[in-house]
């Protein structure tokens, strides 16, 4: 009987701890997702999973670490990403995007783009999806326009992502005039290396 009775104990306290356990999952799993002030006057998401951005970081900064990287500043005849631009040349809503920062090739022929965006919760996935058919729209423009250095360029544009945020990436580290073949690869692991270093 006493043992009949350390069973059913044992079998109890086991029941109740594992609806303890399940409850604080279930907290934990429903804020899955901080928000807090970025000092721009939106919403900045702080993903819960390991990828947020480190708190001496912004994405200006990160975008400044690229540049500083490279003589030309990353970009030919650089032009700073606003508002417009990023409806008008990326395909980026309002309501995709929480807070952005970067600069593209104003030049013909450039498929020079350094782009850095915070999606705003839930539209990561969204904001991704846009910025590779613009890629992929690039690719197109410049391969009908045979400018092979720039299709070169547009196909080895790199999509980043780290949580909430994405970085379209596809830097030009040669001077107009260069005659050298570009070291995409090398490039890319450059830029990639730069944004992992500013999220934990």
């Amino acid at each position: 009987m006493k043992r009949y009775a350390a069973m059913l104990l044992t079998a109890a306290l086991v029941t109740s701890l594992t609806a303890c356990n399940w409850d604080k999952n279930m907290d934990s799993s429903s804020s899955g997702e901080l928000s807090s002030s970025s000092g721009s006057g939106m919403e900045r998401s702080m993903p819960m999973n390991g990828d947020q951005l480190l708190e001496n970081r912004s994405l200006q900064s990160i975008i400044e670490d690229i540049q500083a990287e490279f003589e030309t500043g990353g970009i030919y005849q650089p032009g700073q990403v606003t508002d417009t631009v990023l409806w008008d040349r990326y395909g980026l809503t309002t309501d995709q995007v929480a807070d952005y920062y970067g600069y593209y090739s104003t030049a013909d022929g450039y498929s020079d783009n350094l782009l850095a965006v915070e999606a705003k919760p839930g539209q990561i996935d969204s904001v991704k999806k846009t910025l590779e058919k613009y890629r992929e729209d690039l690719m197109t423009a410049m391969e009908k326009s045979g400018i092979g250095y720039a299709y070169d360029r547009a196909k080895n544009m790199r999509i980043i992502t780290r949580g909430n945020y994405a970085f379209l990436v596809a830097v030009n580290s040669l001077e107009a005039d260069s005659t050298t073949v570009p070291l995409f690869d090398s490039e890319n692991k450059l830029v990639t290396e730069i944004i992992n270093k500013s999220f934990a």
